[in-house]
């Protein structure tokens, strides 16, 4: 009995580029990261075993650049629909058989393409319907404030501040349980500093 198949590959692939996207949005927790290199580590494999189209490879990396422009510019729901179609349909056709247009059956890829699609919309669609920060908000006001970093921080991470939990990014490397400056706000992400003195007493 075959343990695993083309359709688990195709279901691990599209599993893997879902929480890849949510640990780009919400960076720093190191549990979707670790689902995300599961699954891709289990689409990988099935890649071993069965082959690749390179065309259809092609066009799924070519897909995130659409992804990436979406995400960050939620409006652009041309670049959305682009990705989702070139994500879920490339991944579809990866997987090469000399006996039909897939190896992945169709009654695994429709409704797993359809939910993939639909998740990838409901998370864009939620990024557009967060409200803009007033001028005013707790997140502006944190600015040249201490912060305590819970996760390892450069391109990512999170930060205590205000008594909530913010996502962080540095220039430098900054190890967790540190204290930061918070330089400035972009957006719903905070941009430190590491602190020359860590201490208790400095945190706000």
């Amino acid at each position: 009995m075959e343990i695993f198949s083309a359709n688990l590959a195709y279901l691990a692939l599209l599993g893997g580029i879902f929480f890849a996207v949510m640990a780009f949005i919400t960076p720093g927790t190191g549990l979707l990261e670790i689902i995300t290199m599961a699954l891709l580590f289990g689409a990988g494999y099935g890649m071993t075993q069965y082959g690749v189209n390179p065309w259809a490879l092609l066009v799924l990396l070519g897909s995130f650049v659409p992804l990436y422009y979406a995400l960050r510019r939620p409006k652009r729901y041309l670049a959305l629909a682009a990705a989702s179609a070139g994500l879920a349909g490339s991944a579809l056709f990866l997987f090469p058989s000399e006996e039909a247009w897939s190896s992945v059956s169709v009654w695994v890829a429709i409704p797993g393409s359809l939910i993939f699609i639909a998740l990838v919309w409901f998370i864009a669609l939620q990024i557009t319907n967060t409200p803009a920060l007033p001028a005013e908000s707790p997140a502006q006001n944190l600015a040249g404030k201490i912060g305590e970093a819970k996760s390892d921080i450069h391109l990512e991470g999170s930060v205590q501040a205000g008594g909530q939990l913010w996502s962080a990014r540095s220039e430098t490397p900054i190890p967790s349980g540190s204290f930061v400056r918070i330089l400035r706000v972009d957006g719903l992400t905070l941009i430190v500093a590491p602190l020359e003195h860590d201490t208790a007493s400095e945190s706000s």
